[in-house]
Parts: C-alpha cells; sequence; structure tokens
C-alpha cells in the first residue's frame, strides 16, 4: 500500500521540483554570466587605465 501511495505523488511532486531545477539553472547561468562580466571588466582595468 505504501509503494502504491509513493508512486501516485511521484508525478505532482516530480514536476514541481523540475520546475524548481529549471528556475534554480536559470538563475546560477544569469549569475554566471555577471560574474564573467565582473571578471572581465576587472581583468581589464589596467589597460584600460593605461590608455587614459
Amino acid at each position: 500500500m505504501k509503494v502504491l501511495k509513493l508512486y501516485a505523488w511521484k508525478g505532482a511532486f516530480g514536476e514541481i521540483v523540475a520546475s524548481i531545477r529549471r528556475a534554480e539553472i536559470k538563475n546560477l547561468i544569469f549569475q554566471f554570466i555577471w560574474l564573467a562580466f565582473i571578471f572581465f571588466a576587472l581583468g581589464c582595468r589596467p589597460f584600460l587605465v593605461s590608455l587614459i
């Protein structure tokens, strides 16, 4: 009986967990893009200062 109950809830919770994971991956990609931009800007800073 316990196994039947677990299988019945699998679909409902699976969709919730999948949507949360998709949102988490989207946020992580956004954070990594910003981090790459920040590191690029900080890496270019000495070159840009030497031009001024």
